[in-house]
């Protein structure tokens, strides 16, 4: 038996029984493409066994990374495709500052109506952060705004809601008027006995903006009103009676216009106490006519001649009370 196994001996033989030695014994190799997942025992292949940068997106099966297959802090932007992480992709509070590139957020990256005040950094805010016409009321906290948040003339009467200012939003003198528009505060707007000589510009009120019966002797400083502050107009004259005979009268044309039609008042008086106690001088319109008389009437039961006096004139309108 020996001799019939030398007999069939060759050396094509012997080669061929030694490459299967060597090949079982070794591990063997294999061809291109031949190695699939079934010839894989699962989680089995560790980092080692891959060769660096081997793994392309064809060889990852749908699904198949999940962050426990990802070691942490090892991905960077280079091994991300374009866009390749949407909403659904991350896990909640997964994006922290640290994970976003400074200055790289836009608008289209944050929800509608996402952002609170705690997302916000302290003081961190400024005007080019902010769209124009971005902020509305409902963005504002109450009592979230100071003089020191808003910018130097940024604030217009379009950016105020109607009635929305109040007198606790008001700094205590800081408003002038190049702050009101004309006509622009009424009664409505005014404290009770809130507005004081010092708030009113020297000639600025008129009749006009005074209600009827408003002033009285209470709102009215000691030795301030002058003639011309009640009346229509208000003057000096002369005026030389001629002889008034004993209890009797005499006038004289005074040279002062009627400006009102109807209704006018005047008053004189002396500028001097050198006059007849005698005498009582009053003035009256001219029925009619377009001027006013002064007359004088006598008390005593003799004739008096008084000299010419210089006497100051007031005129009052029929509205004037």
């Amino acid at each position: 038996m020996l001799g019939r196994f030398r007999a069939g001996l060759t050396y094509a033989n012997v080669m061929a029984t030694l490459a299967v030695v060597v090949a079982v014994g070794t591990g063997g190799a294999y061809a291109a493409d031949t190695i699939g997942s079934e010839d894989v025992i699962d989680g089995s292949l560790l980092s080692q066994d891959i060769k660096n940068g081997q793994i392309a997106r064809a060889d990852v099966a749908a699904d198949a990374v999940a962050s426990g297959k990802v070691l942490d802090d090892s991905l960077s932007a280079a091994d991300l495709g374009p866009d390749p992480v949407t909403n659904a992709e991350l896990a909640a509070d997964a994006v922290a500052s640290g994970k976003v590139l400074d200055n790289t957020l836009t608008g289209e990256d944050v929800l509608d109506a996402s952002l609170s005040g705690e997302d916000v950094l302290d003081e961190s805010l400024t005007g080019a952060d902010v769209a124009l016409g971005g902020l509305t009321s409902a963005d504002l906290a109450d009592g979230s705004l100071t003089a020191f948040d808003l910018g130097f003339n940024s604030v217009g009467s379009l950016n105020v809601s109607p009635e929305a200012i109040v007198a606790a939003d008001l700094h205590d003198d800081s408003v002038t008027s190049s702050e009101i528009a004309a006509n622009a505060v009424d009664l409505s707007e005014m404290d009770s006995d809130s507005v004081g000589s010092s708030e009113i510009r020297a000639s600025a009120v008129g009749a006009a903006e005074i209600g009827l019966d408003a002033v009285g002797t209470f709102e009215v400083d000691d030795g301030t009103l002058r003639p011309a502050d009640v009346g229509i107009k208000a003057g000096q004259t002369t005026i030389d009676f001629p002889e008034v005979p004993g209890h009797d009268c005499r006038s004289v044309a005074l040279d002062i216009n009627r400006n009102v039609a109807g209704g006018e008042t005047i008053l004189i008086n002396p500028t001097s106490n050198q006059f007849s106690e005698d005498l009582i001088v009053t003035a009256q319109a001219i029925a009619g006519g377009s001027g006013f008389d002064a007359i004088a009437c006598n008390q005593s039961g003799f004739g008096i001649d008084p000299a010419a006096r210089l006497f100051a004139w007031i005129v009052f309108g029929s509205t004037t009370r």
